[in-house]
């Protein structure tokens, strides 16, 4: 079984802050933090000292009992992060006789201590990449730029604005570049050594009037007390002394009972990588030396909770390959994860995914490795970027179908985020339902004053899908849908196409949200159909039904406030027959989701239809009745009607209004609600008013009914509204 990262990286912190832990319990206040990062704690920060020091007690509780789920890893990174802003407000300096070789802050100078003591090579990889800088500068943000293209950063850091022009150049690329490379060979396990060329006793030929001064070389032959060891040496040639650009020389005597990690036979007379391409001395072939290392080995991790959602990585496997031709060459490194898992756990995702997980998780095994070469620069195993679809195709029970893991490392300005997700679906009756990229996901972040690892944030958690698919396959019904997955909101919403016995079509708007009001666990749903090229329906004196859809909620309720103020701001447009769904839906189903709120344990069905009189139909009517049931007992009716007189391709009085009623009959009342809107005489002048009606059978009976207002001296019933009066504008603009 892989070790749990988090416990790991709380020991590991352990270790980062024990200087500053122990500094209250020195002879002299702070001597030990002196020592080891040259900073020094002011007078007067004891408060704060035993602030930081007992958080930091904490970490042995979290590291006996590392986090289980990704919930219990947020709140591990929050105490993590009580310490760093205990540190950040303690008073400290560094020392002021050597300020300039120091780290810029207390954070930095743990950090580089806690490096150069525990972990050198990573200290000195970081130092190579840049991301520190001697003596004791750390920026964390050029991760990101390293991500981006590392190969400019590193000509940026290492190679002056022209090149490698002159000798003096190639002296002071290597003098920077080589004991830098040098310290982490050793650190290795390597015998690696920056020297001066003519102290190094390799033999470069004529080769050695075209190099520079100062070279790296590397023994590959055990460390025995012999006077020929077999290695490798190299130096760089500028533009003026040859323009070879980095030449590999071996140098020494191969012994047969020696085991020599690498056989450079190809180019015994050495070679040159530059500008000019490969060039093998000595000899007259285009093939150079190919080869495949693996380098290092380290067990794996659990990323995330030890019971909840989490990534389980087999082993790390750093290997290196390179192939050198004259006209082409390419060279670079891969880690191995091995045999990776992804546990999805129900528990924490949202309630509509909950009821679709299995109870003890949904598991997917992959291969994972991540590599850089210098053609594709950084690259999931299997493609060619940071970002790739695994197929997996793997079933469980016949009911769950794990299609494929998505892998994604992007970088959005200082910000990297990587994710590991699962497409899957399930089959429940003729509905296949497809749950798209729902996993894992890291953010790092480097605020300006630090996160919650010091000079970095991180925030992991689980990812929600991206959406959800179905698509319906019976011997009446065909069709789909995808509902796209507001995070935010915790809501899936989109639009539905079927096909009803081939000759119906519907078209259909769903929303559906993983939130309750309260924080209760569940899901509420809401969904508006209805019937395009419905062919109509004949009903006798000049009427005809033109139009079927219908309103279906779960957990929903309607909000009578905003469906009466959403009369004169064409709120109805999104429930009664929407012209365009597809390219309105943005504003559909922010006004349903207004309309319809979620309401735990209330449920919403009713038809809708359109009825029109006349040939050419001069009176259109769309009407809704909707039955609110469970806990609560409504009925509410929703009413659009347009009248065009004489007829519509002559339009002299155009009627437009827009209707709420509501018959509650837990309370015994009544109300009805409508405005003319978008109505006109002649084309020309606007036609304006308002009606309304509120009625009340239960305790204390009243009634009231007024079309354009009521008198000033009658006294209404307790809310009724303000009316606007029944009017015609016989103005036009300023006149």
């Amino acid at each position: 079984m892989s070790d749990n990262l988090q416990e790991t990286f709380l020991t590991e912190l352990r270790l980062l802050l024990l200087p500053l832990a122990v500094a209250n319990e020195q002879g002299v206040l702070g001597q030990l933090l002196f020592d080891v990062t040259g900073w020094e704690l002011k007078d007067g920060v004891g408060n704060k000292l035993v602030e930081f020091i007992n958080a930091y007690k904490q970490l042995d509780a979290l590291i006996e009992n590392p986090p289980a789920s990704l919930d219990d890893a947020l709140q591990a990174l929050a105490s993590v992060d009580q310490l760093f802003s205990a540190i950040r407000e303690m008073q400290a300096q560094p020392a002021a006789a050597a300020a300039e070789q120091i780290a810029g802050n207390l954070v930095d100078a743990l950090v580089i201590n806690y490096l150069l003591t525990w972990h050198p090579a990573l200290h000195d990889l970081f130092t190579l990449l840049t991301i520190i800088r001697p003596p004791a500068e750390i920026s964390l943000k050029r991760i990101n730029d390293l991500l981006k293209d590392p190969i400019a950063v590193m000509k940026a850091e290492y190679l002056p604005p022209n090149g490698l022009v002159t000798a003096n150049d190639a002296n002071t690329v290597s003098e920077k570049l080589f004991p830098r490379l040098a310290a982490l060979l050793v650190d290795f396990g390597c015998s690696a050594k920056y020297v001066n060329r003519s102290d190094s006793k390799v033999n470069f030929g004529t080769v050695g009037n075209q190099l520079g001064g100062g070279l790296l070389r590397l023994f590959l032959q055990p460390n025995f007390e012999v006077p020929n060891r077999y290695g490798v040496a190299f130096a760089l040639s500028p533009r003026d002394l040859g323009d070879l650009g980095l030449v590999v020389m071996p140098f020494g005597e191969v012994f047969p009972d020696w085991d020599v990690p690498l056989d450079l036979a190809a180019i015994s007379a050495g070679m040159a990588i530059g500008p000019k391409g490969l060039k093998i001395f000595g000899a007259s072939g285009g093939n150079g030396p190919s080869a495949g290392l693996d380098v290092l080995e380290f067990p794996g991790y659990v990323v995330g909770g030890s019971t909840g959602t989490r990534i389980e990585i087999e082993k790390f496997q750093i290997s290196g390959d390179w192939g050198l031709l004259t006209n082409d060459q390419e060279f670079g490194f891969l880690l191995d994860m091995g045999a990776a898992t992804l546990v999805l756990s129900a528990g924490d995702g949202d309630s509509f995914l909950q009821n679709i997980l299995p109870r003890d998780g949904l598991r997917v095994d992959f291969n994972l490795a991540l590599g850089w070469s210098n053609k594709k620069s950084f690259y999931f195993r299997g493609s060619a970027g940071l970002e790739t679809v695994l197929q997996v195709s793997v079933s469980l029970f016949n009911v769950l179908t794990i299609n494929s893991i998505h892998l994604a490392i992007k970088t959005d300005g200082s910000i990297i985020r990587t994710a590991v997700s699962a497409s899957f679906g399930a089959q429940i009756g003729p509905v296949n339902a497809v749950v798209e990229q729902a996993g894992m996901e890291a953010v790092f972040s480097f605020p300006d004053k630090g996160g919650n690892l010091g000079a970095c944030d991180v925030d992991l958690h689980f990812k929600p899908p991206n959406g959800l698919g179905f698509a319906i396959d019976s011997p009446v019904v065909h069709g789909g849908g995808f509902l796209h997955f507001d995070p935010q909101k915790g809501e899936y919403s989109g639009i539905l196409e079927l096909e009803i016995a081939e000759k119906i079509s519907v078209k259909g708007i769903a929303l559906l949200s993983t939130r309750l009001p309260g924080g209760g666990k569940g899901y509420s749903l809401v969904v508006i159909i209805f019937v395009e090229g419905f062919n109509p329906i004949q009903l006798g004196f000049g009427f005809a039904l033109t139009g079927i859809g219908g309103l279906l909620a779960i957990n929903r309720s309607f909000d009578e406030e905003a469906l009466r103020a959403g009369l004169k701001s064409h709120a109805l447009d999104s429930v009664m027959f929407p012209a365009d769904p597809v390219r309105n839906a943005p504003q559909i189903l922010s006004n349903i989701s207004k309309l319809f709120p979620p309401a735990s344990g209330h449920y919403l069905f009713g038809p809708m239809v359109q009825i029109a009189w006349g040939t050419p139909a001069l009176i259109t009517a769309d009407v809704a009745l909707v039955l609110e049931f469970g806990a609560r007992r409504r009925l509410l009716i929703l009413a659009q009607v347009l009248s065009i007189l004489p007829r519509p391709d002559r339009e002299l009085v155009r009627l437009q209004m827009d209707a709420v009623g509501v018959l509650d009959f837990d309370q015994g009342t009544a109300a009805l609600d409508a405005t003319l809107h978008d109505s006109r005489l002649l084309n020309k002048f606007a036609l304006t008013g308002d009606m309304a009606m509120r009625l009340k059978w239960e305790s204390s009976p009243n009634f009231a009914l007024a079309v354009g207002g009521l008198h000033p001296a009658f006294n209404p019933p307790p809310n009724f509204p303000k009316l606007e009066r029944i009017a015609i504008n016989l103005s036009s603009g300023d006149n």
